[in-house]
């Protein structure tokens, strides 16, 4: 049977969306833990297709004058090869300087994403169940949150809705969705909401024992030799957001109002670091076939829903 495909946020393309830049510029960030065997196994083979690249030149021009984009980094996976790898543009409206495959983004909610397959390292170890409830890992959750399962929370089916506010701490933010009626029963339907991913986060911090950006550096990214991925962005090849208000364009500078919500949509990575993640899933160096399955059934397809929703 063949397996889900790897959605193509983990191909193809980041757009100029925002980054921590305010960060320590002369930090640069690595693994805690080198790359060994399995970062080897999981190098992309890349093969450039210049033909390709030039349609891809085409459709790039077009697109980012329709939509006004400042620039863009891009990569075609095809076969188990990277066949065209690309930035265009600029990493700053007005700066000039081209984005390439090592400039970090921040990703926002492809975020998601990358958490996911922090459980489901987690689940493969067995540190965690994927329909036990998460209130075993998580005993602070409240009583009417019970019986929702690490799946549901992970699949956007936990029935808790999106609650209006920036809560500072996690204990802030759970005491104000406690309040809240669920929308569905758990695991009746799907609804995305960024908060599922609050939960997500705590359960990697439950089951592992380590801060969630500091597990999945030494046991997710950093042995797949993903070095350039975490929270918050400390490189000096940083892309710039923009938002266009009060008729100017004006850089966008995101910020967490806690820690609790980087899982969700504040980590930032690099286009060579996604295509390294997309080699070590494809060739199950990162997870085996079975887990990767369920991540894409799990996780991705819905990411892919939302960020359609999003526009």
């Amino acid at each position: 049977m063949r397996l889900p495909a790897i959605p193509a946020p983990l191909l193809a393309l980041l757009l100029l969306v925002p980054v921590h830049s305010r960060a320590d510029p002369a930090k640069t960030r690595r693994a805690a833990t080198a790359p060994g065997p399995a970062a080897r196994r999981a190098e992309p083979t890349v093969a450039l297709d210049r033909a390709l690249e030039r349609r891809m030149d085409a459709i790039l021009a077009e697109e980012m004058q329709r939509q006004e984009l400042p620039g863009a980094v891009v990569a075609v996976v095809r076969g188990g090869m990277v066949v065209a790898k690309k930035g265009y543009g600029e990493k700053r409206r007005g700066g000039g300087e081209r984005p390439d495959s090592a400039t970090v983004f921040h990703i926002g909610s492809l975020s998601k994403a990358l958490a996911a397959v922090g459980v489901l390292t987690l689940v493969q170890r067995g540190q965690l169940g994927l329909d036990v409830p998460a209130a075993r890992y998580l005993p602070e959750l409240p009583p009417a949150w019970r019986a929702i399962t690490v799946r549901q929370f992970l699949a956007h089916s936990s029935g808790i809705g999106d609650k209006v506010g920036q809560p500072a701490t996690w204990q802030e933010a759970l005491a104000g969705y406690a309040g809240v009626p669920l929308t569905f029963a758990p695991g009746t339907r799907t609804d995305y909401t960024n908060f599922n991913y609050a939960v997500v986060g705590r359960l990697v911090e439950s089951a592992s024992g380590r801060p969630f950006v500091t597990f999945m550096r030494e046991d997710v990214w950093g042995p797949v030799g993903m070095v350039d991925t975490g929270y918050p962005a400390t490189s000096r090849n940083l892309a710039t957001g923009h938002e266009w208000k009060k008729g100017a364009w004006r850089e966008m500078l995101p910020e967490p109002q806690g820690l609790y919500g980087v899982p969700s949509g504040f980590l930032s990575t690099t286009l060579d670091d996604l295509v390294r993640l997309h080699a070590a899933l494809e060739r199950n160096v990162a997870l085996d076939a079975r887990i990767v399955a369920r991540l894409a059934e799990a996780a991705f397809g819905l990411e892919l829903r939302a960020l359609g929703e999003e526009g």
